[in-house]
Parts: C-alpha cells; structure tokens; sequence
C-alpha cells in the first residue's frame, strides 16, 4: 500500500510540475496504467476482476485510468454543494440513480440529494460502481492528501477514453492482460466479432469457473 501510494505521488509530482498546478490544486492524471508494475498489477487483481468480468462478462477491456488527487481542502468550503455528476470518487453517492438523467435538489439552498450517501471507507478499499451513477467526491479535511485510483472497464467495441500508452507493455504480459490493454490477434473485426485468441479471458472463466459462468 505504501509504495502504491508512492508511485502515485510521483506521478502526481511531475503532473503538477508539467502543468504548473500549486500544491494545494486538485490534480487528476489520466493514462497512468503504463506507469509502474504496481497500476499493471491492479488491472487483473484477484479481489476485484472477477467482480468485474462477473458483471460485464468476457468480452471486455480497459478503457480508462484517471488519478484523482485531493488535498487537505478548507473548512470554508462546507457551505458549498459536492459537484456533483455522471460519468465513468472518498465518494458521495445517490443509491438507484444511474435509472435516471437528472438529479433533484432542495431548492433555496445549497443541500445535497436528501438519499445522498457518503462512501467512507479505509484506504487501500475498492468501490465497485456504474459510471451512470450520480456521484461527487467528499471533501477532504484531513491534514493528507487523499488519491484515488480509478480503472474503467468496458465492452472491447468502445473506443477507448484514454489514449492508453501501452504498447510498451504488451510483450511482458499474458494473454488476459494483452486483452484487456486493447490488444488483438485478429486486428479491428476481432473487437466486434471475437475469435477464441482474441479472447482469452472467456477459456480461462470456463476452464477455472464453469462454463455457466460464461456469460454470452
């Protein structure tokens, strides 16, 4: 834990230098998967994949990281509403609203959601949620910096968010992990129409889970 939180500070350091951004500034890199053995190791992590590709299936791949990095905030900001939003982080959330477009607010203040939930969980935890989710990060009052690693998963036909720089990874990966990095034996026809060597990922669910659990 202590050096995953090390590499990403480095990378948060050299992000603020490139970008001239202030110690006490949000700062949010994306594409960090090609920075360090440690973001790679995360990509399949034996606690949380299986949760992934037990929700979306095999057919799928990373399309996204983003770093989210929060500094000690001041207390004058309380009054403020979260920014709340949809998209693809400690993390506010509205239970059931990725079913809807739009999220209601008391009106005449600056309150949030009356079901809004805060997610307080220990460092080192993995939330699992559906970008659609209305979502805002919590404020952070501590005397430390908080940072957040987030890895987006998607079916293989969707383009990819990020411009994903990971080709330098490729040659020292396993199948499953060429796979999800975007990787095809088959070229482009293979992210729609998949043969079994594009997909290496749905053999080993069969052979190590059941074929039960390949969901089509």
């Amino acid at each position: 834990m202590h050096d995953l939180y090390a590499a990403s500070s480095d990378i948060v350091a050299d992000y603020r230098r490139t970008h001239a951004l202030a110690d006490d500034v949000m700062a949010n890199p994306f594409d960090f998967i090609g920075r360090g053995d440690l973001f790679l190791d995360l990509l399949d992590w034996h606690k949380t994949f299986p949760k992934v590709w037990g929700i979306l299936g095999w057919h799928i791949q990373l399309y996204h990281t983003h770093m989210m990095t929060v500094p000690p905030e001041p207390r004058r900001e309380e009054g403020k509403r979260l920014g709340w939003h949809q998209d693809s982080g400690s993390v506010y959330v509205v239970p059931g609203s990725h079913l809807r477009n739009e999220l209601q607010f008391p009106k005449g203040d600056e309150s949030e959601p009356v079901d809004a939930v805060a997610l307080g969980v220990p460092a080192g935890s993995a939330i699992i949620f559906d970008r659609r989710l209305w979502h805002a990060r919590g404020r952070n009052h501590s005397t430390s910096t908080r940072i957040a690693l987030y890895y987006g998963y998607s079916y293989r036909w969707l383009k990819p968010r990020d411009d994903m720089t990971v080709d330098q990874l490729l040659n020292r990966c396993d199948p499953i992990r060429r796979q999800l990095l975007g990787d095809s034996v088959n070229g482009n026809h293979s992210f729609t129409s998949p043969q079994e060597e594009d997909v290496l990922l749905r053999a080993w669910i069969s052979e190590h889970v059941g074929e039960d659990a390949v969901v089509p």
